[in-house]
């Protein structure tokens, strides 16, 4: 196997910049970061990291002077903003990088919520019926029943999702919608509360992609 040199870009934490419902989001890449080093090590690679800080015209600037065979892509934010995880895909496209996981395109998409469900549609994916809510006006597919799930629309790594994201009527809806309103500056993904195995299934590969073992995550 050709030993490479690879860059493992991540999350600069930055205690004045990340809210407390980030933290632990942010404390959990920086252990699979330590992971992955220690398992490419293991096999034989040449391993440094590089993080992501909010200056990003330094940042850049690193990335395009690595003279690495690949970056690893753990960056999920710059500066705290998970909003720009794409930035650094769209980055490392712009400057002719290799790199891991989903391009720029791909991480636009799925970060906004609202917009991943209408592709769902498009393709004949089920999904549960939603509605979305920005800066108090509510987009009501149609009338959706309680239980509720209520999250950050444009969000990711559970952040914004705790015990009291399940809500059972109006007053309770109200109260969750300002709290992400007021504590993430998020506007709301509102969807029907489903029971049901939530299931992970990472791939692998472009041209010929590989499905890795089916891993399930028990909420019990």
């Amino acid at each position: 196997m050709k030993k490479l040199k690879i860059t493992i870009i991540y999350d600069a934490v930055e205690e004045a910049l990340r809210q407390e419902a980030e933290a632990g989001s942010k404390k959990k890449v920086s252990l699979v970061c330590e992971q992955v080093e220690q398992v490419l090590t293991r096999r034989g690679h040449e391993v440094k990291r590089l993080a992501a800080e909010s200056k990003i015209r330094a940042f850049a600037t690193q990335i395009g002077l690595d003279d690495g065979d690949l970056i690893f892509n753990l960056c999920e934010s710059i500066g705290g903003v998970s909003q720009f995880e794409q930035t650094v895909a769209a980055l490392l496209e712009v400057l002719g990088k290799k790199f891991t996981g989903a391009g720029s395109i791909g991480l636009a998409l799925a970060q906004d919520k609202e917009i991943s469900k209408k592709i769902y549609h498009f393709h004949g994916i089920r999904y549960p019926r939603f509605s979305s809510m920005d800066s108090g006006k509510v987009a009501w597919a149609d009338d959706l029943r309680f239980p509720l799930f209520v999250k950050p629309l444009n969000e990711d790594a559970s952040i914004g999702i705790d015990s009291g994201s399940v809500v059972n009527n109006v007053k309770e809806l109200m109260e969750r919608i300002s709290y992400l309103q007021t504590e993430l500056n998020a506007p709301a993904l509102i969807e029907e509360f489903i029971e049901g195995r939530e299931i992970y299934i990472g791939v692998l590969g472009n041209d010929k992609p590989e499905a890795l073992p089916i891993l399930e995550w028990d909420l019990s």
